[in-house]
C-alpha cells in the first residue's frame, strides 16, 4: 500500500499537471492498469470533456 501513490503518480502527473497530489487508494492497482490500457487503444479519441451530452443527462457531472 506504502507503494501505491509511487505507481500512479505518472498518470496522476498527466492528469492534473503536477506532483502536488499523489492517489493512495486499494484500488490503485486497477487504476493503473486501466490507464496502461487507456494508452494503448485510447490514441486519437476524443476526450470525455469536448462530448456533448443529451439534455436529458445534463444532471451527471
Amino acid at each position: 500500500m506504502a507503494t501505491f501513490p509511487a505507481i500512479a503518480q505518472p498518470y496522476m502527473r498527466k492528469i492534473i499537471g503536477g506532483d502536488h497530489v499523489a492517489l493512495a487508494h486499494t484500488g490503485t492497482i486497477g487504476y493503473v492498469l486501466s490507464g496502461w490500457i487507456g494508452s494503448l487503444v485510447g490514441k486519437g479519441s476524443k476526450s470525455t470533456e469536448e462530448m456533448n451530452m443529451p439534455k436529458n443527462l445534463s444532471f451527471l457531472p
